[in-house]
């Protein structure tokens, strides 16, 4: 695959490629293909530790937004937060609603919810970013 077909894969695509630290294109394929089949909780370079994956969620914090409010209608969710309640990483973390909002849109942490809790929520949407383009690859392939 070329870099240029990759890029159109996903808005994300560059983003997450840069996170992963530039691999070479057929590294880069078959980690995604890994991605795709086990789950970014498996461990992928640059989506590992909060201190990789925070700071990715919070730079492509819009775009992430963008993706996940599309995902969600095609899955019939009413909003992006009430998709992102449905992660398993936030259900098992015990995550507010207000929590996961913080995270989407940003802002203040309100005394109410522990700034942890954010962290635990843009920790799941990197995740999503890297599932999310290895999605998008799987299903070019299958095309």
């Amino acid at each position: 695959m070329r870099l240029s077909v990759y890029r159109s894969l996903h808005p994300l695509a560059s983003a997450v490629r840069s996170q992963m630290g530039r691999p070479p294109m057929c590294e880069l394929l078959e980690t995604l293909r890994d991605a795709s089949r086990c789950g970014a909780d498996r461990g992928f370079t640059g989506f590992i530790w909060y201190r990789e994956t925070v700071p990715f969620a919070k730079r492509h914090r819009e775009t992430i937004v963008a993706s996940l409010r599309e995902t969600a209608a095609e899955f019939g969710e009413r909003d992006a937060v009430s998709f992102v309640m449905g992660f398993r990483c936030v259900k098992e973390s015990d995550v507010s609603p207000e929590a996961v909002a913080v995270a989407l849109y940003g802002g203040r942490v309100p005394s109410s919810v522990c700034p942890g809790d954010v962290d635990v929520v843009l920790n799941g949407l990197a995740w999503y970013a890297l599932e999310t383009v290895a999605a998008a690859l799987d299903a070019s392939e299958c095309r």
